[in-house]
């Protein structure tokens, strides 16, 4: 993490309540034979001795639910060994969490050099990823600035990314699950992002290249959602993340929670959160686009307004399309 990588490929695809009706009717096959679940879903579910838990999908039919680790009597899983607790609850201090874990604030230095929108109660994995062991599904994710040479660490809470879960990442309008770099599939943590300036409080702002909350008075160039720019480059074409094929034409956008149907923060007024990469669903890191009606509305002359070809999706958005990038060496236009 300490390095941003570029992704080569993005879909369009539902969000919000339409994509949860979108994927669950991808669930059942033809001929009228509905399965249980799909792909990698995991869901909460209570297993013997009332314990908490998690059960898997595995070929359309939800597994056995397997209990969390216990944590026997006294420490962090309370007495009488109930399920320990999980990372990444909102807060304002210390106090807000419950020990080891601390308040990861607007105002801290420990996420890619800056803080955490609202706040976040994690754990320094610094030392060693076995920090993790006492909460439930947790794991240490490289926090390293990009480019340093100094390491830090956290413990996030886990998730499993292409799962559709009500409780992913606790619920929060400001994390997302990503996957974990070099990860087995679609393991991942739930990445906390500020979307706009006023998430991060007084004194501070919104860096959309990395959806951490930094000193006001930091030097960033002006985000431009929908921007031509040129990934894998070292121009400054892109305040945000460069979303296409390495060393070719990309857009410039920010990332959000794949589903949301709220704009994108401070990017833009007609914005949506409508992009995520293959196997993404509702709750996945995804990637602003902006919205228009026509070719006119995008930004430059490398993006047109391309359709979303959806009436269901046109009415809950209020948008005929999407800005993006086009084919070779021409606007992807075509709402004229």
């Amino acid at each position: 993490m300490a390095g941003e990588s570029r992704l080569g490929a993005v879909r369009l695809a539902c969000a919000g309540m339409a994509a949860a009706s979108c994927l669950w009717a991808a669930a059942c096959s033809d001929g009228g034979v509905t399965t249980e679940c799909t792909g990698s879903e995991v869901r909460e579910c209570t297993g013997d001795g009332d314990c908490a838990g998690e059960e898997r999908c595995d070929e359309g039919r939800w597994g056995d639910c397997e209990c969390f680790e216990q944590s026997g009597t006294g420490g962090m899983g309370g007495e009488g060994g109930t399920a320990p607790e999980r990372l990444g609850a909102p807060c304002d201090s210390d106090g807000d969490c419950t020990a080891p874990a601390t308040c990861v604030g607007p105002g801290a230095t420990a996420f890619l050099g800056g803080g955490l929108a609202r706040g976040a109660c994690l754990v320094d994995c610094t030392e060693g990823a076995a920090a993790c062991d006492a909460f439930s599904n947790a794991v240490c994710v490289d926090t390293s600035p990009p480019g340093s040479e100094g390491e830090r660490a956290f413990c996030f809470e886990g998730c499993r990314f292409g799962s559709l879960e009500q409780s992913k990442c606790e619920g929060r309008t400001d994390a997302a699950c990503e996957r974990l770099e070099g990860g087995d599939g679609d393991e991942g943590f739930c990445r906390p992002m500020c979307a706009a300036d006023g998430d991060c409080g007084d004194g501070r702002v919104c860096d959309p290249r990395l959806g951490a909350c930094i000193p006001e008075t930091s030097e960033l160039p002006e985000f431009e959602l929908g921007a031509a720019c040129v990934t894998e480059s070292e121009s400054e074409d892109c305040a945000g993340v460069c979303l296409g094929a390495a060393g070719e034409t990309g857009v410039c956008t920010a990332r959000c929670v794949f589903g949301s149907r709220e704009p994108c923060g401070d990017a833009a007024e007609r914005s949506a959160c409508l992009l995520t990469t293959p196997g993404g669903t509702v709750g996945d890191v995804g990637y602003c686009v902006a919205l228009c009606d026509c070719d006119g509305d995008c930004t430059t002359s490398e993006t047109g307004c391309v359709p979303l070809g959806d009436a269901t999706l046109e009415a809950v958005f209020g948008a005929r399309g999407v800005c993006a990038v086009g084919g070779e060496g021409g606007a992807a236009g075509t709402l004229a």
